[in-house]
């Protein structure tokens, strides 16, 4: 009884590392539209664990509006999960330079964490 309780314990501590605490952004209603409905479509995409689908919307997001820390962030968390971490660093200090004030980028841990802050 007691090695299935431990396997439980272990399988349960392996999926939870496998856990992100971040999550995609959404963008201003106001925002350009195509770079919403590409954030959008990467946000569905992340949820359903695609990330490289999510990478490519947010690309293509990122693309419409270059100035949206937002989309810098939530490519970083594509890039992060497809540990690609060379260039989630760059996106991270692209969020953290267009983030105007917004505390979801700014106060990130993971972008704290790539950005040695």
């Amino acid at each position: 009884m007691n090695k299935v309780i431990a396997v439980f314990f272990c399988l349960w501590i392996l999926c939870a590392c496998d856990q992100l605490e971040e999550s995609p952004l959404m963008l201003a209603p106001n925002s350009e539209p195509s770079a919403v409905q590409n954030n959008e479509r990467g946000i569905e995409n992340f949820r359903k664990r695609e990330y490289f689908d999510a990478m490519l919307n947010f690309n293509q997001a990122q693309e419409a509006d270059f100035s949206s820390g937002e989309v810098h962030f939530n490519f970083a968390l594509a890039l992060h999960m497809l540990d690609k971490g060379k260039r989630a660093q760059e996106q991270f200090q692209w969020a953290q330079k267009h983030a105007e004030g917004n505390p979801l980028i700014l106060e990130s841990k993971l972008l704290k964490r790539y950005l040695g802050k």
